[in-house]
């Protein structure tokens, strides 16, 4: 009796197996026979920019460092931390010690107008002429410097932006870039001045500069997706309810779309969703228009 039981059970997997692979099969069949679902865009003109950042810390416009005119002992600072001082002001005094002589406490200047930065002397410090009391900077505008690889191509007056801890943008340009590259790193300095009349960065601050390095315009663009292939590159474009591949030429590119300079043109219909899988000749059904 157990062996006819068991005898049926195999028998029923065996109907339910051969049962699966036919539907399989004839699901197969139907997809051959059917439309493939695919999602298109119409290929149109657009502008493309792409934006690249780099690290760099903010400096004064104008910042040097306070150094007395003759040496001594550090003996009080006269400004605060954050001070406004202008070209000429006191900042720190020291004193002077010479054998039956005395001499009043000697005044440390500021070279130009703008925010003072103590370092924090001790009392009694020994001060050389070539010892930094403080530093200046006037920071109504500032600068950022920073290194890019040699190949990347800016110009001068390029326009820069970063963005502050609170998240809004100061927008700024490119003052200068360095005309050698430096053997060693392969890279070219590059300064970039921003307003700063709210003080939303102060120097010190390290901050990310977003440098432009692509700027076209009015150029024939598609989704990076949608274009296929390596060496050959390729897009699918639908015409009467079948998919053609069809060879283009690109151009530049960012994170988002790609310039297509040959084969496709304004207004033609290309596969943005289901590319992978069709072929050549394919039939297919239009499920979505991407704007």
């Amino acid at each position: 009796m157990k062996k006819v039981i068991w005898a049926i059970v195999i028998i029923a997997v065996l109907v339910l197996l051969v049962g699966l692979k036919m539907k399989r099969r004839e699901v197969v069949v139907q997809r051959e026979q059917g439309s493939i679902p695919v999602e298109v865009e119409i290929a149109k003109r657009m502008d493309m920019e792409n934006w690249v950042w780099f690290s760099g810390v903010v400096q004064g416009i104008d910042q040097t460092p306070i150094f007395p005119d003759l040496p001594g002992r550090f003996l009080r600072y006269v400004v605060k931390e954050g001070s406004y001082v202008k070209k000429g002001d006191v900042v720190a005094y020291l004193e002077r010690e010479v054998p039956g002589v005395k001499i009043k406490p000697v005044p440390v200047k500021a070279p130009i107008t703008g925010i003072v930065s103590i370092n924090s002397l001790d009392k009694g410090f020994p001060v050389m002429q070539n010892t930094p009391v403080a530093t200046v900077a006037r920071i109504n505008r500032v600068k950022v410097s920073f290194q890019i690889p040699s190949g990347l191509r800016l110009k001068k007056n390029d326009p820069v932006y970063l963005v502050t801890s609170d998240g809004k943008k100061i927008y700024g340009r490119i003052t200068f870039i360095s005309y050698f590259v430096d053997p060693k790193t392969g890279t070219r300095r590059v300064i970039t001045e921003f307003e700063n009349k709210n003080r939303k960065v102060l120097p010190g601050d390290f901050v990310r500069v977003y440098v432009r390095n692509l700027n076209v315009k009015n150029v024939v663009a598609l989704p990076v997706n949608a274009v296929l292939g390596v060496e050959e590159k390729f897009v699918f474009l639908v015409k009467n309810g079948k998919a053609f591949q069809t060879s283009v030429k690109t151009g530049a590119m960012n994170n988002s779309f790609i310039q297509i300079l040959e084969g496709v043109t304004e207004g033609d219909t290309v596969i943005v969703v289901g590319q992978e899988i069709v072929r050549d000749g394919s039939r297919v059904e239009i499920r979505g228009i991407n704007d």
